[in-house]
């Protein structure tokens, strides 16, 4: 869950709906999560920026809190998804506490899992999630499903968004599973708007009307097995 204060202590840890807090002196005490009117009666605070899960030997934190990893997580997400590690490391860099932010899973101090939180222009209260992926070696032991978990608990509570949409080719199954459903494409881009252009105009200097057709369209480029598999999107309500 989320770091927070508490009087004069600071929490260092979240597990089983209990936060740990540490004060200066390295003194620790553990209290359950309140509601909203206990932490404010109590003044507790939330901090959106302080981001932190950590569950055994396992945590899940933003790459830009932890940029020791910068490199770690470059060669994981190009492991997957061939790009320079110059155009990589540009990207990941720009995680920030709002949006675009990049999620880590960490595994015994060792990177083994990414995600990447997008803003989608024409939603406000949405994201959109991509490049998530897992360490080949641990794929199928439920890293992946407490990734998403775990963003979908920052999305809520951090950003305030209530919706997540993403694209997959070949893992319906396993998104359909965590509760994500088919949807209509989206676009992260700009606005969902599409422009039509009607094939009749007409000149500035005469009310005759002209017919403007397009230009015939370029030879199509060789098929490649990959991209020809075609996207599906989903989305969750959170």
């Amino acid at each position: 869950m989320f770091l927070g204060r508490i009087q004069n202590y600071t929490c260092i840890i979240y597990k089983n709906n209990i936060f740990t807090f540490q004060n200066t002196e390295n003194t620790e005490k553990s209290v359950p999560l309140p509601g909203s009117e206990v932490r404010a009666r109590q003044g507790f605070q939330l901090h959106n920026c302080c981001f932190r899960f950590q569950m055994n030997n396992l945590s899940i934190v933003p790459l830009h809190n932890y940029p020791n990893y910068l490199m770690d997580c470059c060669h994981l997400i190009n492991d997957e998804w061939k790009r320079s590690d110059t155009a990589r490391l540009h990207s990941l860099q720009n995680s920030c506490d709002t949006l675009p932010t990049s999620l880590i899973l960490i595994k015994d101090k060792k990177l083994i899992g990414h995600l990447k939180l997008s803003v989608i222009p024409s939603i406000k209260e949405a994201c959109f999630v991509e490049s998530v992926v897992i360490e080949k070696s641990l794929r199928g032991k439920g890293y992946g499903t407490i990734l998403m978990r775990k963003a979908e608990d920052y999305c809520k509570s951090c950003l305030n968004i209530d919706t997540i949409y993403l694209s997959t080719k070949g893992q319906e199954q396993f998104y359909s599973k965590i509760g994500y459903t088919e949807c209509p494409p989206i676009s992260i881009y700009g606005s969902l708007a599409t422009k039509t252009v009607s094939p009749q105009c007409k000149t500035e200097n005469t009310n005759k009307t002209v017919m403007d057709f397009p230009p015939p369209p370029p030879p199509p480029l060789p098929i490649n097995k990959d991209s020809a598999i075609k996207k599906t999107f989903m989305k969750k309500k959170l």
